[in-house]
């Protein structure tokens, strides 16, 4: 978000969207929310929706990725300010 400036809004619509299915603007402002968040006060996370007892079967970290690929992932946005 080079020439552009960054609302904490536009942070904040991300809350709630699937990771996957990101526009580049938005994931371009879930990258820089990421890198810079704490410096605004803003946390951001993406939590799977993967059934734990799928994911607790996994014998590898790749079987840990494949198993979470094929569920969404929300991003969690939470402002301390």
């Amino acid at each position: 978000m080079e020439n552009e400036q960054l609302t904490l809004e536009q942070i904040k619509d991300l809350n709630g969207l699937d990771a996957a299915l990101l526009t580049d603007k938005q994931r371009k402002v879930y990258e820089f929310a990421h890198r810079q968040g704490r410096k605004l006060g803003v946390t951001i996370l993406t939590v799977s929706e993967a059934p734990e007892s799928e994911l607790n079967k996994a014998k590898s970290a790749q079987q840990y990725d494949e198993i979470r690929s094929r569920y969404p992932s929300r991003i969690k946005v939470d402002v301390k300010k």
